[in-house]
């Protein structure tokens, strides 16, 4: 079962039986559903309860509702026990429900510059983003912070800048150079990524950093 990214996926656990020496009668089995890596409330939504077979009847389902999220981990899974069966016995009392991991989404991000030299520089992510892997200082992630992940370069060297979401949400980041920018000169955008070079980089609410480093080059205007 694919647990989706929000509200609930209904998952479909089947219970059986087989006759013995005569026909299937009326018989009763109860059942719950115990956690084993996934957990109650925050994976799926524990269950329990007794199923209640008619002559004859061969099946029955149980629907476990799977919680969505956007969190990127493994696989996981929930079991669902089998007990004190009346007319029957138990021969297999416990089954295994499966949630399939489905986030390996991946923020992508854009950045939009401008000739003018006092201008702000805009960066725009496709989702909300974590604000404490934006900014230092996220309290109030509007107001201007120093950024271990977003800076800005002329050349090798860094120039001073400040970053603040424009809103709570942090899908766009308004970068702030401390000072106008050089006139005619090429500057380049640097956000940090998950590409494995040991920094920490920009997340969305997932924990799903930037698949890699993103740079942008930019040169300003003569004004």
């Amino acid at each position: 079962m694919t647990e989706g990214d929000t509200g609930t996926t209904s998952a479909t656990l089947t219970v059986t039986r087989t006759p013995g020496d005569g026909p299937l009668g009326a018989d009763a089995v109860g059942y719950a559903t115990a956690d084993s890596t996934a957990t109650a409330g925050s994976d799926y939504t524990e269950k329990s309860g007794t199923l209640n077979f008619l002559g004859g009847q061969t099946s029955q389902t149980i629907i476990v509702e799977v919680q969505g999220d956007t969190l990127d981990e493994d696989d996981e899974t929930f079991s669902l026990i089998l007990s004190n069966a009346s007319g029957a016995t138990i021969s297999d009392g416990t089954g295994v429900g499966t949630i399939t991991e489905d986030d390996d989404h991946r923020p992508t991000v854009s950045v939009i510059t401008s000739k003018q030299r006092s201008a702000n520089i805009t960066v725009k992510f496709d989702e909300p983003m974590n604000k404490d892997t934006l900014m230092d200082n996220s309290t109030d992630p509007t107001q201007l912070s120093t950024s271990k992940t977003i800076k800005l370069f002329k050349g090798a060297a860094e120039v001073l800048a400040k970053v603040r979401c424009t809103d709570t949400s942090c899908n766009t980041v308004v970068l702030d150079p401390d000072k106008k920018l050089a006139a005619d000169k090429k500057y380049t955008v640097r956000i940090e990524g998950g590409d494995n070079d040991g920094l920490a980089g920009v997340a969305d609410l997932g924990g799903n950093e930037l698949a890699q480093d993103f740079s942008k080059l930019f040169r300003t205007g003569s004004r």
